[in-house]
C-alpha cells in the first residue's frame, strides 16, 4: 500500500502558530515534489484526548489512509524529519521534542559547566519522552531510540497498529453521545485510543496511554526521532534536537 498521509492537527480555538504554519506549508510543497499522498484536516475542541480520538477514529473510517501524522498547533519542522518517520516504517514513531519553557536553575547550572551553546539550551528544556531505563544514555538506530512513551506533537501512527489495537478487545467503543459532538467529521465508530490510564508508574496523559496500550496490549515498539531539530512554540520558539543532550559527553537532565 503506498503511502497516504492523513495530517491531523488538533486547534484549540481555532488558532494554529505561524512556525507550525510555515511548516505545514513547506510539508505540503515536500508531500507534493514527493508524490506522497497526503490529507490535511483540523479540529477545534477543547478536549485533546477525544480530539486524539476522533482523528484516530476518522483513520479508521477511510481504508485509503495508511497513516496518521498527528502535527499539534505549536510545533515546527523540517520535512526531512516526517520523511524518515515515514521511511523508518515504524508502526508508532515521533519526533522527540522539547517542552515550551526553559528550566532556569538547569540554564545557570549547564552555563556553568557547558561551552558548547547548543548543548546547554538542550540541556535546559524538558523532553516530551519516557525513556526505557538509564534516562542518561540513548541507544540510536537509525536516528531513532526505543522509548515507553512520547509526545504525539509530531507523530506518524499506521492504519495497522489501531487495528491491531481494536483486534485486542481493550480499545472501548465511545458512546453515541460522544461521537455527535464530532459528527461533522466522523460518520463511523468512535474509539477510546487515547482514553488516559493509569499505569504501574501512576497516570498516564493521553499520549502516553496510547504508547503504554500498544507496547502491553500489541507487544509493540515505540521509537522516537531522536537526531532532528524541532520546535515547540510557547512564549517563545525553543528549538532542540534530543541528541544534542547526550553529545561532547554530555548528559541528559535528570
Amino acid at each position: 500500500m503506498e503511502p497516504h498521509i492523513f495530517i491531523a492537527t488538533p486547534a484549540y480555538g481555532g488558532k494554529v502558530d505561524l512556525p507550525y504554519l510555515e511548516s505545514l506549508l513547506s510539508l505540503k510543497d515536500f508531500f507534493h515534489t514527493k508524490k506522497i499522498a497526503s490529507t490535511f484536516r483540523s479540529i477545534s475542541n477543547s478536549d485533546i484526548v477525544m480530539t486524539r480520538n476522533a482523528f484516530a477514529s476518522i483513520l479508521m473510517q477511510d481504508e485509503t489512509y495508511s497513516h496518521i501524522l498527528f502535527i499539534d498547533a505549536d510545533m515546527s519542522f523540517h520535512p526531512s524529519a516526517v520523511l524518515k518517520l515515514i521511511n523508518s516504517r515504524h508502526d508508532v514513531c515521533g519526533a522527540i521534542y522539547n517542552g515550551r519553557t526553559l528550566d532556569f536553575e538547569l540554564l545557570v547550572q549547564k552555563a556553568q559547566q557547558l561551552k558548547d551553546k547548543k548543548s546547554i539550551l538542550s540541556h535546559s528544556l524538558r523532553y516530551n519522552v519516557r525513556p526505557i531505563g538509564n534516562p542518561r544514555t540513548i541507544q540510536l538506530v537509525n536516528g531513532f531510540v526505543k522509548n515507553k512513551g512520547i509526545g504525539m506533537g509530531l507523530c506518524l501512527i499506521s492504519r495497522k497498529s489501531l487495528m491491531d489495537l481494536i483486534a485486542t478487545g481493550h480499545i472501548q467503543e465511545k458512546p453515541e453521545s460522544w461521537r455527535m459532538k464530532f459528527k461533522d467529521v466522523l460518520k463511523g465508530k468512535l474509539y477510546g485510543f487515547f482514553d488516559v490510564i493509569d499505569s504501574e508508574d501512576g497516570p498516564l496523559s493521553e499520549d502516553y496511554s496510547f504508547c503504554w496500550k500498544w507496547i502491553n496490549y500489541c507487544n509493540g515498539d515505540v521509537w522516537g526521532l531522536a537526531t532532528d531539530k524541532v520546535g515547540h512554540t510557547g512564549p517563545v520558539t525553543f528549538v532542540s534536537a534530543y541528541i544534542d543532550c547526550f553529545q561532547k559527553g554530555s548528559e541528559q537532565p535528570a
